[in-house]
């Protein structure tokens, strides 16, 4: 993994090697996959960890929504014939 700046903290670009894109993949889709099948429980221990209770049920579906997007669009770059889900073993 290489991060690179052009002086300003926000302003930086992360590069993964193939084998690092593809396992951090594997642990988005896998932690998404989990959370959607998850008990009401696990959702509420996991808003008050993340956020204020207040937030309630749209914390963990903002979450939710977050490992989507992002796993959708680091599958998008993954090269032909990568296999994610099967990076972890």
């Amino acid at each position: 993994m290489v991060r690179e700046s052009h002086g300003d903290p926000t302003d930086c670009v992360i590069v993964l090697d193939c084998v690092e894109a593809e396992h951090l993949l594997s642990v988005l889709i896998r932690l998404d996959d989990w959370l959607l099948h998850a008990q009401p429980d696990t959702l509420e221990d996991m808003v008050e960890f993340f956020g204020p209770k207040a937030l309630g049920q749209k914390a963990s579906e903002s979450i939710i929504d977050f490992l989507d997007h992002f796993s959708a669009e680091l599958g998008r770059l993954m090269p032909a014939g990568s296999s994610p889900l099967q990076a972890l073993g």
